[in-house]
């Protein structure tokens, strides 16, 4: 998944201050167990070593398969014996220990080498943090809590268009249900406040709950700083970077931006760079199939509509007006 650099930054920080809480938590409880019970000090020596032996004797050739057990019963004798000497000082079995958030991956992020084939892999701890951070990155500039599939409310819609929007909404589940990197484009159109930015922002929740990226923006805002990027010298181009790479960029209200050759330009690079890429892309607008055409170029609009891309209308009345008028 693709998530942004400073995601994956911001991770990499929780991630390092989990064990570093659990370390200085550690020599805290050393310490106090330390000063109560000499002992343990001995002890703790001979664990460390016979760990040491253990670990030489299985990576060295011409040691025998008595030596290996020697030094590994050794160590469990230890650390048994280390564990009795807490329990008597009314310490915990483990308090020498540290305890790490995950015990899969000790708040490193990736698990450790095992029997099962695990080494390297991203543990699934990482995985939760990097969802829970794209989610509070983009709920920064998008309500996503209000845009779900189940705050989605049919009866807004007249009698007759209420089956024709439960069939646009299931095609929206299923594109989320069944989401990859390499899933075809949505376009949404239709008159304002029919609930195409609530079924966009329903299907960004589903993508980021199974651990995609998202990037999302209204087209006047985003094509605006694509511009004012490529203008300025001191730029260095992570927006353009972030909305061409993206696991799904969700571009909202296009149309609505200033109609020049410039914002079509940035429009066209941004399209064109995803498609390329295989990466889908929904845009919602005002405008029909036909009207786009017109507003934009060839190049533009067949990337739009054409490529890989499913066409859905919304219809209805004004939801918004609706709300307002109930309110």
């Amino acid at each position: 998944m693709h998530y942004s650099t400073q995601v994956r930054k911001e991770a990499r920080e929780i991630l390092q201050r989990r064990q570093s809480d659990a370390t200085r938590a550690c020599d805290a409880r050393r310490a106090a167990a330390l000063a109560k019970i000499p002992a343990l000090a001995d002890a703790d020596r001979l664990i460390q070593s016979s760990a040491a032996a253990a670990i030489a004797a299985l990576f060295n050739p011409g040691a025998s398969t008595e030596d290996i057990v020697f030094a590994r019963d050794t160590n469990l004798q230890a650390q048994a014996h280390e564990q009795a000497l807490l329990r008597t000082g009314g310490f915990a079995e483990d308090a020498m220990l540290p305890h790490y958030s995950c015990p899969d991956c000790d708040d490193s992020g990736y698990l450790r080498h095992s029997n099962d084939g695990h080494n390297g892999q991203i543990c699934a701890c990482h995985r939760a943090l990097l969802r829970d951070l794209e989610h509070a990155r983009l709920a920064r500039v998008f309500p996503l809590d209000q845009f779900t599939f189940s705050r989605f409310n049919l009866s807004f819609y007249p009698s007759n268009e209420q089956e024709f929007m439960r069939d646009v909404l299931d095609t929206c589940k299923k594109y989320a249900k069944t989401f990859s990197p390499k899933k075809g484009n949505l376009y949404f159109y239709g008159g304002a406040g029919l609930g195409k930015t609530h079924l966009s922002g329903a299907i960004i929740n589903r993508v980021i709950e199974r651990g995609f990226s998202v990037e999302y923006g209204s087209a006047p805002a985003l094509l605006d700083a694509l511009v004012k990027s490529r203008f300025d010298s001191r730029s260095d181009r992570s927006l353009e970077k972030a909305l061409q790479t993206c696991d799904l960029l969700v571009l909202d209200d296009l149309g609505a931006e200033a109609a020049n050759s410039a914002t079509k330009e940035a429009l066209y690079i941004l399209v064109n760079a995803r498609l390329l890429a295989h990466k889908p892309t929904i845009v919602s607008s005002n405008f029909t199939p036909q009207e786009l055409a017109a507003q934009y170029d060839t190049r533009i609009a067949s990337r739009l509509l054409y490529d890989h891309t499913t066409v859905i209308e919304f219809v209805g009345n004004d939801i918004r007006a609706q709300m307002n008028r109930r309110a």
